[in-house]
């Protein structure tokens, strides 16, 4: 099938709202009888306790939260080309390509 452009073959476009989040959001705002605290807070309540209690896994999941997760750096140990050591053909390539040295 063709599509005109700028048409989808959805053209309500992706859902706003996800029926497993929301679920979640629905039952976390309720309130739990025993404490008469929403299950939110209580989970909270919780997963700083384990932290607290020295659980590494609880303690990276409220600094995901609070701060985002951290972001993964990649050393990379290849030194630049010596272009002293390059034939005169690829040194002709580079220039021409605009420059850029290969990795």
């Amino acid at each position: 099938m063709v599509f005109r452009a700028g048409s989808s073959g959805n053209p309500g476009g992706r859902p706003k709202a996800k029926d497993y989040t929301e679920a979640l959001r629905i039952v976390g705002n309720e309130i739990d009888p025993a404490t008469n605290k929403k299950k939110l807070r209580i989970m909270a309540e919780k997963i700083f306790e384990l932290a607290i209690d020295g659980d590494v896994s609880a303690a990276r999941e409220i600094g995901d939260r609070l701060e985002g997760k951290a972001i993964a750096s990649l050393a990379i140990n290849s030194p630049e080309p010596d272009v002293r050591d390059m034939p005169d053909s690829e040194l002709i390539a580079i220039a021409a390509a605009g420059g850029a040295l290969p990795n």
